[in-house]
């Protein structure tokens, strides 16, 4: 279960790759449902003021769409918008769990950039004549040619974003008659954690707050981030991996059946992981896994080195706590939506830490 940033600039560093090394990756969706909105901010009442949410969803879509068609990806809606009960509950712990980990949580760069971006796109969207009273109210030196300058400059900047709303009546949508902005840091915690267990599958993020928020949690029960396979965790966080970047040359690199041994390895390490606890530790499956991870990294990286594909790197960490990731509050849930089949923790996490190489090791990318 991936959990992320969703949006499209975001996605495509480690999230879309990292779908060659899973068997399947899950994603939820970027779509907004009306029925899970106030009237008053629902598309369907007003649909101009999503014009720019409308040109991230679509474009994270189209990235996505080779993906899914292949099985790499697949997509699932937010839980919340069918069981509102479940929503309001998993709120309330959110709100909980802020309140505890605000004071030792970094600052989510992430956020503040798009938050920053989302800033600039509010700017484009101002009428010609605001924007140039917006100017000469913070630069009253500037003469009229000063002026006429930077509204050119503003003009070819938006017309440069892939993501501003080039009409000029972008600003008349919304009960404000403005454009809703929003940032998905999605499925939250309490979410992915649920998804996780009711599917059998781990978690895998590139977001720094969620992954202080897993740590916190197996932290806080006394258990240590690596308490199984410490050898195979080692090697995983020892060295950088590439992981391509372009949706079509991910989707190339499975049609021409190119190496994805992570699939299968860590397949085998999430059941092993799901179980141990209860049937104890296989030395030599480890071992075995161990080796499986050094030849599957060995065959992957040399397949990468013969293409040109646009790429990055991300360096692993690994959670992979005695008794799992454990929350007896998404027991409950699970419990409370019905669930009967379900694993009682998270066997395992993987945080996607993007990595610059120095210069001088850098990998080519077109």
């Amino acid at each position: 279960v991936y959990t992320g940033m969703l949006h499209p600039s975001k996605i495509v560093e480690a999230a879309l790759g990292s779908s060659l090394l899973f068997d399947e990756l899950l994603i939820q969706h970027p779509f907004v449902n009306p029925r899970a909105l106030n009237e008053k901010f629902s598309p369907v009442k007003n649909p101009q003021a999503y014009r720019q949410e409308i040109l991230k969803s679509i474009l994270m879509m189209i990235q996505l769409m080779p993906l899914i068609d292949v099985g790499l990806v697949n997509l699932f809606p937010d839980p919340w918008e069918f069981d509102y009960h479940l929503r309001d509950q998993t709120m309330h712990l959110a709100e909980e769990r802020a309140r505890l980990l605000r004071p030792i949580m970094e600052v989510d760069e992430d956020m503040r950039s798009f938050q920053e971006e989302e800033v600039k796109r509010s700017l484009f969207q101002i009428s010609e004549e605001g924007q140039r009273a917006r100017i000469k109210q913070f630069s009253p030196e500037y003469s009229n040619e000063d002026v006429e300058g930077v509204l050119s400059a503003l003009q070819a900047m938006k017309e440069q974003d892939p993501y501003a709303v080039l009409q000029s009546d972008a600003s008349t949508g919304g009960e404000e008659n403005g454009q809703l902005h929003m940032l998905k840091l999605a499925p939250n915690f309490e979410m992915s954690m649920y998804v996780a267990q009711a599917t059998g599958a781990a978690i895998v993020t590139d977001n720094a707050v969620r992954w202080n928020e897993l740590r916190y949690t197996i932290l806080a029960r006394g258990m240590q981030l690596k308490h199984h396979v410490n050898d195979f965790a080692s090697v995983l966080e020892a060295s950088p991996m590439p992981l391509l970047q372009h949706p079509v040359e991910i989707f190339d690199w499975w049609r021409k059946r190119m190496p994805r041994p992570h699939a299968a390895l860590f397949g085998k390490l999430i059941s092993y992981l799901a179980k141990v606890d209860q049937k104890g530790r296989k030395p030599n499956f480890e071992k075995h896994l161990l080796a499986s991870l050094a030849k599957g990294n060995a065959a992957y990286l040399h397949a990468v080195e013969q293409t040109d594909f646009f790429r990055g790197d991300v360096k692993f960490e690994c959670a992979f706590p005695r008794g799992g990731i454990h929350d007896s509050t998404i027991n409950r849930l699970l419990l409370m939506s019905s669930s009967e089949y379900h694993m009682q923790s998270v066997p395992m996490a993987l945080y996607l830490k993007k990595y610059e190489r120095e210069p001088h090791a850098a990998m080519h990318s077109p």
